[in-house]
């Protein structure tokens, strides 16, 4: 019996040291959201592809590494390196997350040197070519880091050469195009 008090004893003192996250799931969904658009491609009654997109831009990111540091109990010096990388990577790219999904597995191939699509970002200064990269981490984590992405989609990071600082603020246009179709998504300023 002094054993299990003990360990419970341990388990409340440990638990009530922990921080409490901010903001709720539900107000983390609702920025994902905020940022987030999608478009399916039709043929009759064929769906050719479909996409939903999520802007990286510093509001997201910085609600990200928030889930990120309560899904993982990160400490301050944990969550202060994430924040370096993060804005070492924005002053040279612009990255977008992209949840992809075709029936035909073989068109779903983004990321191959002999991809059948292009990406492009067009905003008030111009119009730039996406490099796409396969994310390739649990299929739990990226649900639960992007709410609208399914087991179905392909997860897929698009970096634009870019810095985020000359976009944000402004809208810009995504736009997916290949010989299944084409179709663009806009981000609002916001």
């Amino acid at each position: 019996m002094n054993k299990f008090f003990l360990l419970s004893l341990v388990l409340t003192v440990g638990c009530s040291s922990l921080e409490v996250p901010s903001g709720t799931p539900e107000e983390y969904v609702k920025a994902i959201d905020a940022y987030s658009a999608g478009e399916v491609e039709y043929v009759g009654a064929y769906n050719n592809f479909k996409y939903r997109a999520t802007l990286l831009n510093t509001a997201i990111q910085n609600a990200l590494i928030d889930r990120k540091a309560s899904l993982y109990l990160w400490d301050d010096g944990k969550k202060q390196q994430e924040l370096a990388i993060m804005q070492a990577d924005n002053a040279t790219t612009t990255k977008i997350f992209l949840s992809f999904f075709t029936p035909a597995r073989r068109d779903d191939n983004l990321a191959t040197p002999k991809t059948i699509w292009a990406l492009y970002l067009e905003t008030p200064q111009g119009r730039y070519t996406g490099v796409v990269k396969r994310i390739r981490i649990s299929p739990t984590e990226l649900m639960t880091i992007y709410p609208y992405h399914n087991r179905f989609s392909t997860a897929y990071s698009v970096e634009f050469p870019v810095p985020l600082s000359t976009i944000e603020g402004q809208a810009a246009k995504l736009t997916i195009t290949g010989p299944l179709g084409t179709k663009t998504i806009e981000f609002p300023a916001k």
